[in-house]
């Protein structure tokens, strides 16, 4: 289809970056040098620039094959999917890194928890492109009263193109300064798919 090619190519790069991260930021604290601080914010830069790639289009896939009067219900089961990701997230943050086990550390290794962010990623996407016929369930949907027979809406409003990737990104940090701690929850929202959705 139109869309899967950006969520498996975009979800395939943003899986590498993801683990690259915490490996350099291991290695910064073993053995810090400016190659490595460079290294880090280039690797963050493409990390969020891969899920750019496939976030757009894992959206717009929603709307480009459900009927309109059932986008509502589906923009809100996204949005709660989204949430529901954020929170798993920080049940098990909150199980791996709990004041106890990292008070006494000089440097935390985020990496066990980044590994399982990218196996539910990649588990997702496979979910997708075995469960989601993209072509012909778009074949079965009806063409709508103000689309013409291209899909384009005549009100300047479009549909079955595919997305150009959502670039605006943000660099927060955690307490402390620490880059992982503060981009961690932001990239699993972005994962799940968190955000508003076109009707």
């Amino acid at each position: 289809g139109k869309r899967m090619p950006y969520i498996i190519i975009g979800t395939a790069l943003a899986s590498v970056f993801s683990i690259a991260i915490p490996l350099i930021d291991n290695s910064y604290f073993a053995s810090p040098d400016t190659g490595k601080y460079v290294a880090f914010v280039i690797v963050l830069g493409a990390l969020l620039f891969s899920m750019g790639i496939f976030r757009s289009p894992a959206v717009a896939l929603m709307p480009d094959l459900t009927p309109r009067p059932l986008r509502s219900q589906g923009n809100a089961i996204i949005n709660l999917m989204g949430a529901v990701g954020a929170i798993m997230i920080l049940l098990v943050s909150q199980v791996l890194f709990s004041d106890d086990k990292v008070k006494n550390l000089a440097h935390v290794d985020y990496l066990p928890i980044f590994v399982i962010v990218v196996g539910l990623m990649i588990l997702s996407v496979i979910i997708l492109f075995f469960t989601i016929n993209e072509n012909k369930i778009a074949a079965t949907l009806p063409v709508e009263e103000d689309d013409d027979e291209n899909g384009v809406a005549v009100h300047g409003q479009q549909r079955n193109f595919a997305a150009v990737p959502d670039l605006g990104v943000v660099f927060p940090t955690g307490k402390g300064g620490d880059p992982l701690e503060g981009i961690l929850v932001d990239i699993t929202v972005d994962l799940q798919g968190g955000g508003d959705h076109p009707e």
